[in-house]
């Protein structure tokens, strides 16, 4: 993965900047929103991720976005609206959850920097070698905000969700980067609109087989119509088929 890395050309190499620095903000700044609003909440959030790498590719690489698009980015919106309408209150007094929105968005922002960079970087570099990159550049950028003696204070099934939670981010990325090679991020963002509905719908479970472990969310009818408008306005958004093209093979020295 180095030496494929080190010899790429200056457009190459700044692709492979923006998939280091895009994954590693996407990361950091969504666990900074979970700690101001529940899971469900932020998952909802991350759909702007989707639509916003569809509009990034309308920018930078001039894609056409359909009225149907356009029309399932608004029901997106009035979707999240919705999924908060009992918490208006905290949203207009500017409470914690007003700064969770904001870290999500952050993060669905680098999230779509993240999957354009990676698209194109996907003609030079493996999905295992971007990996690497990301994950051995994310360490020694997040090195120095670390404290690793906190671990030493962690209960038994505190330290057994760290190390799943380490497996199943290096399992989805994976995936994630495999699939990206195979299929357009259009068809990827369908199946992801489906996380808030599998987020909510597991809280749920979770309470029920585990009470006390998690608390499930307080949604009333108004709150569930919001969850499915935000599946189905983000199937809106990504679901017509676009081409990101493909980058000069002149990226990667000969």
């Amino acid at each position: 993965g180095f030496r494929v890395f080190f010899s790429l050309k200056r457009s190459g190499f700044l692709l492979g900047i923006v998939c280091i620095f895009g994954a590693t903000s996407n990361y950091v700044t969504y666990l900074l929103g979970l700690e101001y609003m529940s899971p469900g909440g932020a998952q909802v959030v991350i759909q702007l991720a989707p639509v916003l790498t569809l509009l990034g590719g309308l920018v930078l690489f001039h894609e056409s976005f359909s009225k149907r698009q356009w029309i399932g980015f608004l029901v997106l919106l009035v979707g999240i609206g919705l999924f908060f309408n009992t918490r208006y209150d905290d949203l207009f007094s500017g409470s914690n959850l007003v700064v969770g929105i904001f870290w999500v968005a952050v993060s669905a922002l680098a999230a779509a920097c993240y999957a354009l960079a990676q698209k194109q970087l996907l003609q030079i570099l493996t999905p295992e070698s971007i990996l690497l990159l990301l994950y051995l550049f994310g360490c020694l950028m997040l090195s120095p905000f670390a404290h690793p003696s906190q671990g030493l204070q962690l209960t038994e099934i505190q330290m057994f969700l760290v190390i799943l939670s380490a497996l199943i981010t290096l399992f989805s990325y994976f995936c994630y980067a495999s699939a990206m090679k195979h299929i357009e991020i259009s068809r990827i963002g369908l199946i992801l609109s489906l996380n808030p509905l599998m987020t909510v719908g597991n809280m749920a479970l979770v309470a029920v087989f585990l009470p006390g472990f998690v608390a499930p969310e307080s949604l009333n009818i108004l709150s569930w119509i919001g969850a499915v408008l935000v599946v189905f306005g983000s199937m809106m958004g990504v679901g017509r088929s676009t081409k990101i093209p493909a980058p000069s093979h002149s990226m990667a020295s000969d």
